[in-house]
């Protein structure tokens, strides 16, 4: 991004356990979700938001979204993808954003091994 101090994240998890509850075990989906914003006037030119997968969990296929719409875990045409190329990253592109495009939602799972 080329504008500095004018961009937020704010990274948040749900908890759901396989009994119904909200401890993190073994077997536990954690939702995760990025909140990004343009906190300043000014463009952030062609951001990204990259996102390892935490160690002892494995990615949930398919279940990359970006403000409530799919992305596929494959390079293709769409904002993002899974990399398994090193450490397993979630990658979404934004792109160009400026404040009139509000936060841009990313949201993924992973299950506690």
């Amino acid at each position: 991004m080329c504008i500095r101090d004018s961009v937020s994240a704010v990274k948040s998890q749900l908890v759901s356990d396989p009994f119904g509850g909200t401890e993190p075990v073994p077997g536990a989906t954690l939702t995760y979700t990025i909140v990004v914003n343009v906190t300043s006037a000014g463009n952030a030119t062609a951001s990204v938001v990259r996102d390892a997968i935490p160690t002892f969990s494995s990615y949930v296929p398919n279940s990359i979204t970006l403000n409530g719409a799919a992305i596929s875990d494959v390079t293709d045409g769409d904002a993002g993808e899974f990399d398994v190329s090193g450490t397993p990253t979630v990658v979404v592109r934004l792109g160009d954003l400026t404040q009139a495009d509000g936060p841009q939602t990313i949201a993924f799972q992973v299950v506690i091994d």
